[in-house]
């Protein structure tokens, strides 16, 4: 029961935003006119698959990129673009197997390794999501998120000890990541430790988190 309600007060906090490689500014004329130019070039169906991912345009995100691709299979930068492209379509599969495909061609791509822990983590395969987010830390240990993401997948297993663990470790590099100090809250709160829990309830509130009403609720007795 506790770890069924433990993922209700955590269901607003979702794995942290995919990403992609961007070039943004320039728009979609300016990329079509430059691979009307050089079409045999795959980092320019490259870039103009980015913009039309940033503006919705789904369809031919992907067509660009399989153009890329068939220019050049060995383009990591594509298989992840092609990946996000096809999650925003809600085909997880396929972006899986895109990201593995850039990790073939780049191993230490974290970017990628992100991304398909994220996309784990929404199938709910939840040991590859852990996997994929240790590989990350064991690249580059400093980025708050993956700690975040790390700590969350562990919390939905249940491993509520490794949550926290993570968690702090993502506070000791960011400590106003807001959302990590309401799931400590929560977590505390399960295990009994309410002063700590309100300490970072408290912390998530005046760093203008949203905690869940039903949650404060559940403090008010220990105040």
């Amino acid at each position: 029961m506790t770890i069924i309600f433990f993922s209700i007060i955590l269901l607003c906090c979702s794995l942290n935003t995919y990403q992609r490689n961007g070039i943004w500014k320039e728009g979609i004329t300016l990329w079509s006119d430059c691979v009307l130019k050089s079409p045999y070039k795959a980092r320019l169906h490259n870039n103009l698959a980015l913009v039309y991912g940033k503006k919705e345009r789904l369809d031919e995100a992907i067509s660009e990129c399989k153009r890329a691709l068939a220019i050049n299979p060995n383009f990591a930068d594509a298989h992840n673009n092609l990946g996000y492209a096809y999650v925003k379509k809600g085909r997880l599969d396929e972006a899986i197997s895109q990201y593995k495909k850039a990790l073939t061609i780049d191993p230490n791509y974290v970017k990628v390794h992100h991304n398909l822990g994220l996309v784990y983590g929404k199938k709910g395969r939840l040991d590859e999501a852990i996997s994929e987010f240790k590989k990350i830390i064991a690249i580059d240990p400093n980025d708050p998120e993956v700690h975040y993401d790390l700590g969350l997948a562990y919390g939905k297993k249940g491993r509520l000890d490794e949550a926290i663990s993570e968690y702090k470790k993502a506070l000791t590099i960011d400590p106003n990541f807001s959302k990590i100090h309401n799931n400590l809250g929560v977590i505390y709160y399960y295990q009994g430790n309410y002063q700590l829990a309100i300490i970072h309830c408290d912390k998530a509130l005046e760093l203008g988190y949203s905690v869940k009403p039903e949650f404060l609720e559940l403090l008010r007795p220990y105040r």
